[in-house]
């Protein structure tokens, strides 16, 4: 009985370590998305600083996508004295800027990468656009941060693959979300 009671904590505490160590190490997530004929998204997180096996999330959309044939339906409208009161949501919609600018603040951006061909149709308006965009595609601050678009004058078109990785301790995001949470349901002022 006690030497199982001593396997039972001490499996009990490696299950915590582990907890501990993936709360305290940097999780590596890339994100990728690729526009063309068809719409290709995925992530892939690794965990303990990219020494674990990646977790990869993909997706992918042949074809384009109708507006009219989604098959969802429509909410019903409120009347028009019906308000919502804020209650809990409110409080936490309130105070969700601030605490999304500061967990923005503990993610490290390692690259951004945008490549594509972008194309409106008419060659004056291509133009006009690139001549508006060639200023920041030349004063990106940092050369993680890389934006190679091309002009296509012949036709009217968006072929665009994005890729950024990032680096964040999950730690580090718990503040910034506990103060959220006690926004919306601590104390009321």
């Amino acid at each position: 009985m006690a030497t199982a009671l001593g396997i039972l904590l001490w499996i009990l505490a490696a299950v915590l370590g582990l907890i501990v160590l993936i709360l305290v190490l940097p999780v590596r997530v890339s994100l990728r998305l690729a526009s063309g004929t068809r719409m290709d998204a995925g992530a892939e997180i690794r965990l303990l600083v990219g020494l674990a096996p990646p977790i990869r999330l993909s997706r992918r959309r042949h074809g384009a996508v109708s507006a009219s044939g989604s098959g969802r339906e429509r909410p019903k409208r409120r009347p028009k004295g019906h308000h919502r009161r804020g209650g809990a949501a409110g409080r936490l919609l309130s105070a969700a800027p601030r605490a999304l600018g500061r967990m923005i603040r503990k993610v490290h951006v390692e690259r951004i990468e945008i490549d594509g061909d972008l194309g409106l149709g008419d060659p004056a308006e291509t133009g006009a656009l690139f001549g508006w965009l060639m200023p920041l595609i030349h004063s990106l601050p940092s050369p993680r941060f890389r934006l190679d678009l091309r002009p296509d004058f012949a036709a009217a078109r968006v072929s665009v693959r994005a890729e950024a990785a990032f680096r964040l301790v999950p730690a580090a995001l718990l503040p910034p979300l506990a103060a959220l949470i006690w926004a919306g349901f601590g104390a009321r002022r």
